[in-house]
């Protein structure tokens, strides 16, 4: 049985083999209609696929949309409830099938860690596994059994090297990541395992030579060896292991203060690193730089202090809804959009009742409003001083009609879609992009066409094509109103 079977319109074949390409490295076996063999009949090679294929990806185009090839494959996959529909052109989905939840790759990049490639994937795993996590697991089970005293500095290299492109072309998650610091932590083991038997050498040639002695002839060498010979060579090896050491510190700031950088890493993961050096490095740097980092540790501590607070007051029923908001509210002030700030902003959506869609995952918000929908997208003829003028549902034709949101989002930047409907049919649209920090957005259109007359709707996307507001409003002529 396949686990794909990939619908798309002949003139998409190029972006239909690409895809089937990323798919067969990520595990899965996929079906598309080269895989045909000389002498089959096309209809019912086709049946037969479909029927043994555990889920059916359709790619929606131009063209797939007015294919009866492409829309009889889509609807076998509904009817049997394993249909993963994707778009690669901006259109409108057919009747039937926008009730599916459908991945964007209109600006893939052919890469398999990009995001909207990993939403596709999730889809996928549904119904065919999850193969990049077995290929994961593989990885993690395979090089795990492989870390140990016996394992020298290049073979840990080319573990760290095989570890460094699955978390570059495939997926970086926190058991590769923990993998990775468990490589580098070996190899520094390896690295002064090796210093240490490098020492401990001097010692044979003059252990050699005392057993040619007598008995007293050999106690009256030793102590003068102790004098001439074991010092300096004691002096030379805790140098080499101090200058090592300090190496070594140096090199654990620069990634320290590159994990701390990683919104990946979540505040907790950060603070236990920052403990971890100054438990390993405080006898190695000097005072002043262990004091900037022990405040940087502090700072770390209090971030998690506070997150810690927050959550204990959002489990507390005797705070009220408000109390619950300010508190998270002042958490997300200033702060990454690390794990703990996205759980921060779901609760502040989920608690301001934001318009996104419901049942989303910390990890998924994306832009929302700030406070209530009702007041923070409005249509009217101008803005002033950050704030609407002459707010009104009606407008007149020939006049200036002027779309006011109050927007923010957790992420670091996210393209926002604004689309106009008049009667049901899109007739602008229209891109900007926001920042982290709360902010307000116009869009501007002169209504200058008649057949807009009527009732008319305004939308408003985030970057994850989920609609976040929407607001009515009517267009009348000028004859009308009077």
């Amino acid at each position: 049985m396949n686990d794909v079977f990939l619908s798309y319109s002949s003139e998409d074949r190029i972006k239909a083999e690409q895809l089937a390409q990323v798919l067969i490295k990520c595990g899965y076996d996929v079906w598309w209609d080269k895989e045909l063999l000389s002498g089959q009949k096309y209809a019912k090679a086709i049946i037969s696929a479909l029927s043994n294929s555990k889920c059916v990806l359709v790619l929606w185009s131009n063209k797939s949309i007015d294919s009866n090839w492409v829309m009889d494959e889509a609807g076998r996959g509904r009817d049997r409830n394993v249909l993963v529909p994707a778009l690669i052109e901006d259109v409108e989905i057919p009747i039937g099938f926008g009730q599916f939840q459908t991945a964007s790759l209109i600006h893939w990049n052919g890469k398999i860690i990009d995001p909207e490639f990993q939403k596709l994937l999730d889809s996928i795993a549904l119904f065919a596994g999850d193969k990049l996590k077995e290929i994961e697991d593989e990885i993690i089970g395979r090089l795990g059994k492989q870390i140990n005293r016996r394992t020298s500095i290049r073979g840990l290299e080319r573990m760290l090297d095989e570890v460094d492109e699955f978390s570059t072309d495939y997926r970086n998650t926190s058991q590769i990541r923990r993998l990775k610091d468990r490589l580098e932590e070996a190899k520094i083991s390896a690295k002064n395992r090796e210093l240490n038997k490098a020492a401990g050498k001097k010692s044979i040639p003059f252990g050699r030579f005392l057993k040619k002695f007598t008995l007293v002839t050999l106690m009256s060498i030793s102590v003068l060896s102790l004098i001439y010979f074991a010092h300096p060579i004691k002096e030379k090896f805790y140098s080499a292991l101090r200058e090592y050491k300090l190496n070594a510190a140096k090199q654990g700031y620069a990634k320290l203060l590159a994990q701390s950088e990683d919104i990946s890493y979540s505040y907790a993961e950060v603070l236990s690193k920052y403990q971890k050096f100054i438990e390993d490095y405080s006898a190695y740097i000097s005072k002043d730089s262990m004091t900037v980092i022990e405040k940087n540790a502090e700072t770390y501590q209090r971030i998690v202090g506070a997150y810690e607070k927050a959550k204990m007051w959002d489990n507390n029923d005797d705070k009220t809804r408000k109390q619950k908001l300010d508190l998270w509210t002042n958490f997300v002030k200033r702060k990454q959009n690390r794990s703990e700030v996205t759980y921060a902003n779901q609760r502040i959506l989920e608690l301001g009742r934001p318009v996104a869609t419901a049942s989303v995952s910390p990890a998924s918000v994306s832009a929302a409003w700030i406070d209530d929908p009702q007041t923070n997208l409005v249509m009217c003829s101008s803005v002033k001083n950050k704030e609407p003028v002459d707010i009104r549902t009606t407008f007149i034709t020939g006049s200036r009609i002027c779309v006011y949101a109050r927007i923010h989002t957790p992420r670091k930047a996210e393209d926002i879609t604004i689309k106009w409907y008049s009667k049901g049919k899109l007739i602008h649209k229209k891109e900007i992009r926001i920042t982290q920090s709360k902010s307000y957005r116009t869009w501007d259109w002169k209504i200058g066409n008649r057949s807009h007359i009527g009732e008319n709707e305004v939308r408003l996307f985030n970057g994850k094509n989920e609609e976040i507001g929407a607001k009515k409003f009517m267009i009348t002529n000028l004859s009308m109103t009077e």
